[in-house]
């Protein structure tokens, strides 16, 4: 496992939107999960485990964490926002992967949200994507999460309590795009798609 550089993994992120960032290298495995750790700087997310469709060598992911919004979106992503986080990736064999996430209970508190409130949203084919997200652990400083998403892309921890769903409206063109990852949801205002 590196840190610090590159180390050939590019980023569609413009530079002066990335506060920092650290990139790791592993082997990844057909159907296995390998795990990459972030625990060594101030990231959001602590943890990208990643599983291949086929078995790839020094697979290396950076993982970012930006200043504001990352500018690569069209739109800006719903609810109250906690962090945004780009996760890149340079193979073409990751099948998954899952992500881990810790969010402040005094950020969550004083928002007046709930711990369920918390979600991670993808952005993806010009919308942001509301994953599905669970509580895995809770200490007295930090709720624990993890979400399981296809790949590499902008991310977004939110809280979205109060954001008002409309009725499912499925999309052709985006049901093509994404083929088996079911119906999308619109949102009003600041949308986001359920990715399940």
């Amino acid at each position: 496992s590196g840190g610090g550089s590159g180390g050939g993994v590019s980023s569609l992120e413009p530079y002066n939107n990335i506060d920092h960032y650290m990139t790791k290298e592993n082997d990844i495995f057909t159907g296995k999960s390998t795990v990459y750790s972030f625990t060594e700087q101030n990231f959001v997310i602590y943890e990208v485990d990643v599983t291949g469709n086929l078995s790839d060598n020094d697979v290396n992911l950076r993982l970012e964490h930006l200043k504001n919004i990352t500018l690569t979106a069209e739109k800006y992503p719903a609810g109250t926002i906690y962090a945004n986080e780009n996760i890149w990736i340079n193979s073409h064999r990751v099948s998954s992967i899952r992500i881990k996430f810790k969010v402040l209970n005094s950020w969550i508190e004083n928002n007046n949200l709930n711990k369920e409130d918390v979600k991670l949203l993808k952005y993806y084919a010009t919308n942001w994507w509301k994953l599905n997200t669970k509580q895995i652990n809770n200490d007295s400083r930090y709720t624990y999460y993890e979400a399981l998403s296809s790949g590499q892309s902008p991310y977004a921890i939110s809280g979205l309590k109060d954001v008002l769903r409309l009725a499912d409206s499925p999309n052709s063109s985006i049901n093509e795009t994404l083929a088996n990852f079911g119906n999308a949801s619109e949102m009003s205002q600041n949308a986001y798609r359920d990715w399940e």
